[in-house]
């Protein structure tokens, strides 16, 4: 015998949809942290810019 009810074919849906809603919460996740190394980069990147600039002027 069979019982079918509503939690029973609520289910799988339900965890499919939590599935997929916690990949896109990692993904937002990583996307975050990419942007956030990025911005780090070419904080890094500025600064060592302005040290070189500031070399060559103390050596004119």
């Amino acid at each position: 015998m069979k019982d079918n009810r509503w939690h029973d074919s609520a289910l799988i849906p339900g965890l499919v949809t939590l599935g997929l809603f916690g990949l896109a919460l990692w993904q937002w996740h990583r996307e975050n942290e990419v942007r956030a190394t990025l911005r780090r980069l070419d904080t890094e990147r500025r600064g060592l810019e302005e040290e070189r600039e500031s070399e060559h002027e103390g050596e004119e």
